[in-house]
Formats: C-alpha cells, sequence, structure tokens
C-alpha cells in the first residue's frame, strides 16, 4: 500500500510572525499556501492540486485589501485574472488561456478590459497567439465611444475611427498596411480639418490642412514626420 507523506513548511519573520505556510503531498505542492506581510495581515493565498495551481489565487496589500484575483478552472489552462483599485473596485479583468511560448514565457490569450473608478469600461481588447487580434474599443468615463480599430495576427487593419466626446467622429483611418494609411481629421463642425499619409504613425508625404469653414488653410510635405521647405 503507497503511504502518503503529508508535509507542512512555516517560515517566520524575525518579530515571530508567521511569513507563510506551504503544504506539500509526496514533495509536490497540493492544497492551499499562504503569505504574510510582517504586520500579520495575508498578502498572498494560493492553491495547488498535484502541483498545479488550481482554484482562486488571492493577493492582498499590506492593508489587507484585494489587489489581484487568479482563477483556475477545470484542470485546464484557463484562466481569470482581476485587479482592482485600493476600494477594491475592478480595475481590469482578464479572461483567456494560460500558454507558456517557446521562450518560456507565459501569455494570456483572450479578452481584457480595463475599468475606469466609476465602474465604466475604458476599454476592450483581444490578444490572439500573433498578438493583438480583432476589434479594440475604448471608452470616455461616461461610456461614450471613443475609438474603435481592428486587428489581425498582431498587425493593424482595415479602419480607425476616434470620436469626441460628443460622439462626433474626430478622425478615420484606412490602413492599407500595417504601418501605411490614409488620415483624416475632423473640426467638431464635421468639416475637415486635416487629411494626408500616416507611415508608421508618423506624417508622411502631402499634407492639407482646413479652416472650419472648409476653406484651404495650408498644404505641407512631409518625409516620416518631417516637413520638408
Amino acid at each position: 500500500m503507497n503511504r502518503q507523506k503529508i508535509e507542512v513548511i512555516k517560515e517566520y519573520y524575525w518579530n515571530g510572525i508567521l511569513e507563510y505556510e506551504k503544504t506539500f503531498l509526496n514533495g509536490i505542492p497540493d492544497g492551499i499556501w499562504t503569505f504574510y506581510y510582517d504586520n500579520g495581515q495575508k498578502k498572498e493565498v494560493k492553491t495547488y492540486k498535484n502541483g498545479e495551481p488550481d482554484g482562486i489565487w488571492i493577493l492582498y496589500d499590506y492593508n489587507g485589501q484585494i489587489e489581484e484575483e487568479k482563477t483556475y478552472k477545470n484542470d485546464t489552462s484557463e484562466i481569470c485574472i482581476k485587479r482592482y483599485f485600493n476600494n477594491e473596485q475592478l480595475k481590469s479583468e482578464t479572461t483567456g488561456f494560460l500558454i507558456t511560448d517557446e521562450d518560456g514565457l507565459q501569455k494570456i490569450y483572450g479578452n481584457h478590459k480595463d475599468y475606469y473608478q466609476n465602474g465604466q469600461i475604458m476599454n476592450e481588447k483581444t490578444y490572439g497567439k500573433m498578438g493583438m487580434e480583432g476589434t479594440w474599443k475604448s471608452y470616455y468615463d461616461d461610456g461614450q465611444l471613443r475609438d474603435v480599430q481592428s486587428f489581425k495576427d498582431g498587425k493593424r487593419e482595415g479602419i480607425f475611427k476616434g470620436y469626441y466626446d460628443s460622439g462626433q467622429l474626430h478622425f478615420v483611418i484606412h490602413y492599407i498596411t500595417d504601418i501605411l494609411g490614409i488620415h483624416t481629421t475632423y473640426h467638431k463642425n464635421g468639416q475637415i480639418l486635416e487629411e494626408g499619409t500616416l507611415y508608421d504613425g508618423l506624417k508622411d508625404k502631402t499634407w492639407k490642412r482646413y479652416f472650419d469653414n472648409g476653406k484651404l488653410e495650408s498644404v505641407n510635405t512631409f518625409i516620416k514626420g518631417k516637413i520638408i521647405d
């Protein structure tokens, strides 16, 4: 009959306060691991099953407020990570799959949301194996859409639109390639403010600027962000 060996390891700070308590089953991490600050407050609580992360892991700040929760699901690579402001209001949430790449680095492929402190969504993002993926959106703190753009295999594609906080269209970029796009910016009255080509985020070639009545204000030529006299 196989005998199971359960081992509990405890370590203490210089002042006698418990620093951590870990449990092992036959030499493998198993059960609840608890870590503490030197003031006695919990620092982190982890759960293992057969040496693998399991269930909810909780990280606390020095005052006992929850900073982060990680939930490992169903003995798979599926994970949910929630981070919090210091009032324990939700700050961000990531759901997806935890993958270790060829360099040994862990990455999460899935959906990510950031939040303002008033609870409104700040942005929504998706990551795939190649990086940025799908539709990304960001918002003003009142919930009004700020911008929306698309990615495929880590590269921009299609149309990137930005909006004023009034909901009026602010700019449009039509991406021809990941780094080359046609940019048009608008006045708040809907008239074109500026139009030209962007190369890797920098003004390139001919750019035209207009007054808010539609009349041409200036024409300039750029080479990768530098104006040509």
